[in-house]
C-alpha cells in the first residue's frame, strides 16, 4: 500500500521539500509525483554521507524506482527552481517492495 504525503512548491524561493526513509538492503522504492504544475519541477533521490544523487527525473510523469544496495538513510528531494516560480500543490506517493 503506498504512503501518500502533500506539499507545494514554493514559487520563487529557490528551495524545495525533503524526505527522509530509512531502507533496508534490498527493498525496492517506487517513487511518483504528482502535481498540479509541472513547471521546472525535478524529483530527485539521495544516498550516503555525503548524501549522493542516486537518480532523478525532470519531465511529467514523474517516477523513481530504486534499489537501496545497502542500508541507510535514503533522501527524496522535490525541487524547482525559483525562475520557474511554480506555487503548484503536488502528492508524493511511495511504494516498498523486497526482491522475492
Amino acid at each position: 500500500m503506498p504512503v501518500n504525503l502533500n506539499g507545494a512548491h514554493d514559487g520563487p524561493k529557490n528551495t524545495g521539500d525533503v524526505f527522509q526513509t530509512d531502507l533496508t538492503a534490498g527493498q525496492i522504492l517506487h517513487i511518483t509525483l504528482t502535481t498540479d504544475n509541472p513547471t521546472g519541477v525535478q524529483l530527485l533521490a539521495y544516498h550516503g554521507e555525503p548524501p549522493t544523487e542516486i537518480v532523478r527525473d525532470f519531465a511529467p510523469p514523474f517516477e523513481l524506482t530504486f534499489l537501496a544496495v545497502v542500508t541507510g538513510t535514503y533522501y527524496l528531494y522535490i525541487f524547482t527552481p525559483g525562475e520557474a516560480n511554480n506555487v503548484g500543490s503536488y502528492i508524493l506517493s511511495l511504494t516498498l517492495t523486497e526482491i522475492p
